[in-house]
């Protein structure tokens, strides 16, 4: 049985894309699948078993230096035949084990260059060389990998031209996970599902229900503190009910009871060629 092995330094071990679309399918298909996370529950989910790297440390440098370092040694103890990883901080994690003989997949979630010029936490006036040092470091790394996988056809271009082996695969919804939900609704609840922040349009959209009867079905994680406090201080926060960070079955529930859900993304250069997966589930819904 051919083994594979996922890791990730950023994303929860249960992240849908990850766990559920390529893990579990993979599962399913037959092959040994493993999933190395950060400070992750140690379980075995649907045949994929998840490994936890634990560390507590804090801040970006730590976890692209010790988190990474810790993710490969426990990376070469699972030997597997297959590495597919899915953080740009990974890159010369990946490279390693490609010099141990493996085969070593770079799954590109985000177009990341483009996706740094709107980064709030990078100044600005640094931006666009961040943007080219990245582009360059990335471009590098991504030459080298048995494979490339995209999350959207843009994504996939750019990457075809420096590595043949590319394929994209869409973050579209499983049909099966949505019920058939009725039509039959009060038109007096909508929803937004997914990370809360000021260029996803958050600000206009919780101000714009004191123009409404509406209520927002609001659901996710905030970028900050900072972001969270403002929020909860405009006057249209009155109308929101908020869930926090759910699971699938919960996205189900807020979904069956909306009426329409809000994608209000800025026209940052990353998102104008992106594919919300929020906008197909709630296609999907």
């Amino acid at each position: 049985m051919i083994k594979v092995c996922h890791f990730t330094s950023v994303h929860k071990s249960h992240d849908v894309r990850i766990l559920l679309k390529e893990c579990k399918s993979l599962a399913k298909a037959g092959y040994d699948v493993s999933l190395i996370a950060v400070n992750a529950k140690e379980e075995t989910v649907d045949g994929v078993k998840i490994i936890s790297v634990n560390d507590h440390g804090g801040g970006r440098i730590r976890r692209a230096t010790v988190v990474c370092n810790k993710i490969y040694w426990k990376a070469l103890e699972v030997n597997a035949d297959i590495y597919h990883f899915h953080d740009p901080e990974l890159l010369r994690i990946g490279n390693k084990l490609l010099r141990k003989k493996k085969k070593v997949i770079y799954d590109a979630h985000e177009d990341l260059p483009r996706q740094i010029s709107g980064k709030s936490w990078i100044p600005k006036p640094i931006r666009s060389v961040a943007a080219f040092i990245t582009e360059r470091f990335e471009n590098y790394y991504a030459a080298r990998m048995s494979a490339v996988i995209t999350a959207t056809p843009f994504i996939a271009e750019r990457f075809k031209k420096i590595n043949s082996n590319t394929v994209d695969v869409n973050n579209f919804p499983i049909l099966e996970e949505f019920e058939k939900s009725s039509l039959e609704k009060s038109g007096k609840e909508i929803c937004y599902i997914g990370g809360i922040s000021k260029i996803r349009g958050i600000y206009e959209l919780i101000s714009a229900l004191e123009k409404t009867n509406a209520r927002l079905n609001l659901a996710g994680n905030f970028e900050s503190t900072e972001v969270e406090s403002d929020l909860k201080n405009l006057s249209g926060w009155r109308k929101v009910n908020y869930f926090g960070f759910v699971d699938r079955k919960k996205i189900n529930e807020i979904l069956n009871k909306s009426s329409a859900g809000a994608v209000t993304l800025y026209p940052q250069v990353n998102y104008l060629d992106s594919l919300p997966i929020k906008m197909f589930e709630y296609m999907a819904a």
